[in-house]
């Protein structure tokens, strides 16, 4: 590598946390990090139980909701995708790698005290 050149930086995707309580704040999942993906994945775990809506930005551009979370894989679970969405032969559900894409996962309070269901 040439003088003044950055080395290059493999993508992490990253929930960004919308909190009326805590105030916002970001979650990684770098497998270099020791210890970062379990604490990401105990966090998201926690987040779906008190009812956070988690948004992913797909990388065909379209955003869908999570509705689980496999801890032991790092992957949101999508459900009810368009079959035109997914690949030949897929279930219907998507399970979406956390450290390949951006996700915000949004408050009760801050999705406007919406009574019904997201």
């Amino acid at each position: 590598m040439a003088s003044g050149e950055e080395s290059p930086k493999t993508a992490v995707g990253g929930l960004s946390v919308l909190s009326v309580d805590k105030g916002d704040f970001k979650i990684t999942f770098d497998k270099n990090v020791p210890g970062e993906r379990e604490r990401a994945a105990k966090t998201v775990e926690d987040l779906l139980k008190r009812g956070y809506a988690i948004m992913v930005d797909l990388p065909n551009g379209k955003t869908r909701r999570v509705r689980k979370f496999n801890s032991k894989t790092c992957e949101y679970i999508i459900k009810d995708v368009p079959p035109a969405e997914l690949p030949a032969q897929a279930p219907k559900e998507l399970a979406i790698r956390a450290e390949t894409v951006e996700a915000t996962a949004i408050a009760r309070p801050a999705r406007g005290c919406a009574r019904e269901a997201w």
